[in-house]
């Protein structure tokens, strides 16, 4: 059973969270990089070395990781948290659903490129500038 965050039926669990967000200081994508390669590496994901196919296919299970959260009826926009587990000594339940897994993709990405010394913030930034130069649905793709 999951709770959603505005139910409040785990109260701690989300006010922690809420409350480590507002407290957190704006941060540049590169940042955010950097702690999230530099956590991968502490946790071990860095111990050995993976070929670059590998990481990249570690991205696109998370996308079909957000699939099935939205096949099984998660809401698109709602956080959710499994019930806390304070046998593991944890202190908010598991962040679950589609926002969460669309989280993991980005987390993902930026380990990526913090392993790969990839300025993701300046390519971001010109990406979306070339993006803007481009004509009304180039390509004539329907999506």
């Amino acid at each position: 059973m999951t709770q959603s965050m505005s139910s409040g039926l785990v109260g701690r669990s989300v006010e922690y969270l809420i409350e480590r967000v507002e407290r957190a200081e704006k941060r540049t994508l590169n940042a955010l990089r950097d702690e999230a390669y530099d956590n991968a590496k502490a946790h071990g994901f860095h111990d050995v070395s993976r070929p670059v196919g590998d990481a990249m296919m570690l991205i696109t299970t998370e996308v079909g990781e957000a699939f099935e959260a939205f096949r099984e009826g998660s809401p698109v926009s709602e956080m959710r948290y499994a019930p806390l587990d304070e046998s593991k000594g944890e202190r908010v339940g598991k962040p679950i659903g589609v926002p969460s897994e669309l989280a993991d993709i980005v987390i993902r990405v930026l380990d990526f490129c913090g392993e790969h010394d990839i300025d993701i913030e300046r390519v971001v930034i010109e990406k979306m500038a070339y993006n803007r130069s481009r004509p009304f649905r180039h390509g004539n793709k329907a999506l």
